[in-house]
């Protein structure tokens, strides 16, 4: 992300299938699995099925305004993942996030702005996952 450069979404298989979750910590269930691509050639696929879904707060976004919120969703499911698998650094996962808030067209400033918050706030999630603190 430095400079010139930015990670672009390139393909996103299907629209996020959610449903809310029996559980109050989770807040919401993806219930099919989603592919994203990504221009460095980074592919990553949430796994979910409504028997085994994939527990998500998308991004504790119920306080941004509703066209912010749509744009992130599936941003925000893919970010939990990685987090939540730790198979890529803090610092990519955040990536990821702005880059598919912008394939889903929404404002980069905005996305941009959100990626800077996850610089400055995310860390302590990250952590929770390093430790295994948070329930998967």
């Amino acid at each position: 992300r430095s400079g010139w450069w930015r990670m672009k979404c390139t393909f996103i298989s299907d629209e996020l299938h959610l449903r809310t979750s029996q559980d109050p910590d989770r807040i919401w269930d993806v219930i099919k699995s989603v592919r994203f691509d990504f221009d460095d050639g980074f592919i990553h696929t949430i796994k979910a099925t409504p028997d085994a879904p994939f527990p998500t707060d998308l991004n504790s976004g119920h306080w941004l305004p509703e066209k912010w919120h749509q744009r992130s969703r599936h941003a925000a499911a893919l970010h939990d993942d990685l987090y939540r698998q730790g198979n890529t650094t803090r610092k990519y996962a955040d990536q990821v996030f702005e880059a598919v808030q912008i394939f889903r067209k929404q404002n980069p400033r905005i996305a941009g702005m959100m990626y800077k918050w996850l610089r400055i706030g995310g860390w302590y999630s990250w952590n929770q996952h390093r430790k295994g603190q948070i329930r998967q």
